[in-house]
């Protein structure tokens, strides 16, 4: 399988694999990169303050999909609280996103908490917890 990426002029791209098969990113603009290897109902701040999203890799062990909010606030209600962004996670399935550019800004701070009901006001956990790597700026 080849993966693509695109540049910051929009060109295609070949990522790259490092030593452990995993793929190698770089930003020109230093992002950083949070891991989550528990994530459930309970919001998880990804940063504290104002950033961009701009790339994650998603795993959802469960038979079921899963819905992952992102929140522009650092405390937000699950289930109260109205998402910025929400992803829907297949079944034993990954969600991977890589962008020079951005997928979403966040003016006030970046959180997140994973679901099982894609209503704003699902507050029910996940069987299982999911993993989540979420890349900023």
């Amino acid at each position: 399988m080849l993966l693509y990426g695109i540049d910051e002029n929009e060109n295609p791209r070949l990522l790259k694999l490092d030593s452990n098969g995993r793929i190698k990113i770089t930003f020109s603009d230093g992002g950083s990169t949070q891991r989550f290897t528990s994530v459930s109902n309970s919001p998880l701040v990804v940063k504290s303050s104002a950033g961009k999203i701009i790339g994650f890799n998603i795993i959802n062990p469960n038979m079921d999909p899963v819905y992952l909010k992102f929140y522009d606030t650092a405390s937000p209600t699950i289930g109260t609280t109205a998402p910025k962004n929400t992803l829907s996670v297949p079944s034993n399935g990954t969600v991977l996103f890589v962008s020079p550019r951005y997928w979403s800004e966040f003016t006030t701070a970046i959180s997140m908490a994973c679901v099982s009901g894609l209503e704003d006001s699902s507050t029910d956990p996940p069987d299982q917890d999911i993993y989540c790597e979420i890349t900023y700026i």
